[in-house]
């Protein structure tokens, strides 16, 4: 199917095409730039909440001798912006003065949203006519929009054409309206809006350029993909686009905080030594810099909650450091306030501090600067303290474990002995029998610091020689067969507290006291009498020798300073022998 077009067709075809091309590859290159340098684009796992620093470069208002759609639009987009200027800059600042009851001089200021509206508003702005013109169904003209905007404007201040003025000789009839921005008046030509405005494409292009064999080519023209049949919606006009990306800019740096540089020419020949002072003070006057140097000088410097600069500066006053007690977070920067002699330079709102004059805010960053190497010092001061504690607790809990562990260790090895004891008294004799003389409290040795004093067991093993001796009396006589096993385990406490149940001596006379024949009797010791000729003797005396030899070799100290232990077991001696008592 083929359909023949007119040579005004074809030119607009082609322009239009071009403009497309043109058009998409800009959005193409700028929304991968975006992608490039995107927050947490990098992989590393970013926040979406980030702290984030965009720049937006508006050149400002442009008029020439013949402006046209293009400049209608540049100049709607400065008007919204001055509009977002005035809402956060002055009326903002002007309402939370009256809403934190501050007492307030107002500053009258040029609020240009009568002008926007004229622009975008719904059904009645200038967007919305040229909109209804174009999609219209037949032939509509530029004279055509005009006459419509004439229609429904002309009660409007800020428009007005030569069917409104007529007396206004400076503007062509059917072709000229003018709008009163409010950086000055701004005449337009209307020839030229209804084809720009619409600037549609035909699909048969749009397919075009989505069937080229180059990827980026065809990944620039998704539309394409839809064949003409599907096509039932007209698109969207420029004007339409161009106001809708204004509103999504608008609300964009809404959520912001901005903050505003203003430029200002001083010459219109781009001379670094001309200075044109009516073209500066005209930029000065729509820029809105008058209005807000007035509400800047007539405001406050700083403004602040009182939770936060109370927790910033609290450290100047000793009545709010380290903690304000005395009332709530405002009376506690009034008295800090009070302290430092700022009173006449402040004011207080229902939520917020408000201080005047910059050099307030300076003297209070001085005084606070001077305090915080101090502060430094005592938080390092406390951490240090904390880190040492820390540390002695671990140390501790560190000797609490181990003395419970060779307490446990020392109670362990006395039940073994015990157990040893006990099941050695149920023993038959046998000719290798030792009588073990335990003597529990040289056990305990050197292991009194394992043991709390108020432990039962303990108190016990602490009780005089007398608690000892009963101690004793519990294992009168322990006789056991000392199996290989058995002998590897009490070897040493055989040795070290333990004597012989057969010695064998000769008949010379040491061996013939009343002393020595007491201990015998006492102990169950069997004496072998022979002569140092006796043929059998030999062999008795060795095993006696070796047996004295691994019994002394056992003690750490001398035998002779062992004897007391021995005398404590000799409860049962004669009295008349040693003229004493059982406990000398």
């Amino acid at each position: 199917m083929e359909k023949v077009h007119t040579v005004s067709e074809a030119v607009y075809g082609r322009d239009a095409f071009a403009k497309a091309i043109y058009e998409r590859l800009f959005s193409f290159i700028v929304s991968r730039i975006n992608e490039a340098i995107e927050i947490g684009s990098n992989g590393h796992g970013l926040k979406k909440n980030n702290t984030v620093m965009g720049v937006l470069d508006i050149y400002g208002f442009e008029i020439f001798e013949s402006n046209s759609f293009e400049q209608f639009c540049i100049n709607y987009c400065n008007e919204k912006l001055q509009q977002l200027f005035i809402e956060l800059v002055l009326k903002q600042e002007q309402e939370e003065y009256r809403r934190e009851g501050i007492t307030w001089q107002n500053v009258d200021y040029f609020n240009n949203a009568i002008i926007c509206t004229l622009i975008d508003e719904a059904h009645k702005g200038i967007f919305a006519i040229a909109d209804e013109a174009c999609l219209s169904v037949g032939k509509i003209t530029d004279e055509m929009l005009i006459e419509a905007m004439d229609n429904k404007l002309a009660s409007h201040k800020h428009y007005t054409s030569r069917k409104v003025a007529p007396t206004d000789k400076t503007l062509e009839h059917r072709r000229d309206f003018r709008i009163k921005h409010y950086a000055g008046d701004v005449t337009y030509s209307i020839t030229g809006f209804m084809e720009k405005n619409m600037d549609s494409l035909y699909q048969d292009f749009k397919r075009l350029m989505y069937c080229s064999a180059d990827p980026l080519i065809s990944e620039m023209w998704p539309d394409g993909d839809k064949d003409i049949t599907q096509v039932t919606k007209r698109p969207l006009t420029a004007g339409t686009l161009f106001k809708n990306s204004m509103v999504s800019l608008v609300k964009n740096l809404g959520t912001k905080e901005p903050y505003y540089v203003r430029c200002i020419k001083p010459n219109d020949q781009k001379s670094p030594a001309l200075f044109d002072d009516t073209m500066v003070e005209h930029q000065v006057a729509y820029l809105g810099l008058l209005e807000n140097v007035r509400v800047r000088r007539a405001g406050f410097a700083y403004r602040q909650t009182y939770n936060r600069f109370l927790r910033r500066y609290k450290m100047i006053s000793k009545y709010t450091w380290p903690n304000f007690r005395g009332g709530s977070e405002k009376d506690g920067c009034r008295v800090l306030i009070d302290e430092q002699g700022f009173s006449d330079d402040v004011r207080y709102g229902t939520t917020k501090i408000f201080i005047q004059s910059p050099q307030t805010i300076s003297q209070l960053e001085y005084l606070r600067l001077e305090l915080i190497p101090g502060i430094v010092v005592f938080l390092q001061k406390m951490w240090r303290g904390a880190i040492a504690r820390l540390r002695y607790r671990k140390m501790l809990a560190m000797l609490t474990i181990i003395k419970f562990y060779r307490h446990q260790k020392l109670r362990k090895y006395i039940d073994q002995v015990n157990h040893v004891f006990r099941y050695s008294c149920h023993k038959a004799p046998h000719q290798d029998r030792f009588i073990l003389a335990v003597m529990l409290r040289t056990l305990l040795n050197g292991h009194d610091a394992a043991f709390h004093a108020n432990d039962a067991k303990v108190r016990a093993y602490r009780e005089p020689h007398t608690t000892f001796c009963s101690t004793v009396e519990r294992f009168p006589a322990l006789i056991s067969p000392l199996k290989p096993w058995q002998k590897a385990s009490s070897l040493t406490g055989i040795y070290r507290f333990g004597v012989p149940a057969i010695i064998t001596t000769d008949q010379e006379g040491q061996f013939q006291s009343r002393l020595l024949y007491s201990l015998k009797q006492m102990l169950g010791i069997q004496r072998i009498r022979t002569t140092p000729y006796h043929p059998s003797s030999n062999g008795m005396v060795e095993r006696l020798n070796r047996t004295l030899k691994q019994a002394i070799r056992c003690h750490n100290t001398k035998w002779t300073e062992s004897l007391p232990v021995v005398l404590l077991g000799l409860r049962a001696c004669i009295k008349e022998d040693l003229n004493a008592s059982l406990l000398k």
